[in-house]
């Protein structure tokens, strides 16, 4: 007979991931993203909310691609990876606000200035769309831009779920982390569809 499922586990996997649409790191993509789901006007209200959910689904499965692969790539060193993640982190931020004041006092970057050329000659072929197969890659981009600020939650949850239960629980805690992404999105982009531009 299996163990009963943790609820309380799972109630914190879905909430983490309600607070993950959020984050700091790739907050900047949502926004951009409801722009993308009313790009495409016309059809009335429900096509409008049919596209929105569409298009939310297939971002949140390039979201939940990146984490899972990460997740399934450190499930074996989760503790290692919480122990150090907090001087990861530290690292990351000493690097950019050092990268930060470097630009202030009127420094390039070296490299960067190619690379802005590139992808001027190139920005209509990689712009995102609102084709399904762009808001999954558009998801992606979200997750990865998101990995550094939610990858903490992500394995605390994970992690503790595979520690006091079976494998089932890791994937229901790692199924509940996604839904409250998803929730999260999806409400926002209904409401957008329905308001249209004037949101």
């Amino acid at each position: 007979r299996s163990p009963p499922v943790n609820t309380d586990l799972l109630g914190l996997a879905f909430a983490a991931g309600m607070v993950a649409a959020f984050n700091p790191c790739g907050f900047a993509m949502l926004p951009a993203y409801l722009t993308l789901v009313i790009q495409r006007e016309g059809g009335g209200q429900l096509a409008a909310v049919g596209r929105a959910l569409a298009a939310t689904a297939a971002m949140a499965l390039g979201f939940l691609a990146v984490f899972g692969t990460f997740g399934l790539l450190t499930v074996s060193l989760a503790s290692t990876v919480q122990r150090y993640l907090p001087y990861v982190t530290l690292t990351v931020g000493l690097v950019l606000a050092a990268l930060g004041i470097w630009l202030l006092i009127g420094r390039d970057l070296p490299g960067v200035r190619p690379l802005q050329q590139l992808t001027q000659r190139h920005s209509t072929s990689w712009a995102p769309t609102a084709r399904l197969g762009s808001m999954f890659g558009y998801g992606v981009g979200y997750a990865i831009a998101s990995l550094s600020c939610t990858i903490g939650p992500f394995l605390a949850v994970t992690g503790s779920a595979l520690r006091s239960g079976s494998a089932l629980d890791g994937v229901l805690a790692y199924a509940a982390y996604a839904a409250g992404i998803a929730l999260v999105v999806a409400v926002l982009a209904v409401a957008v569809a329905l308001a249209s531009s004037a949101a």
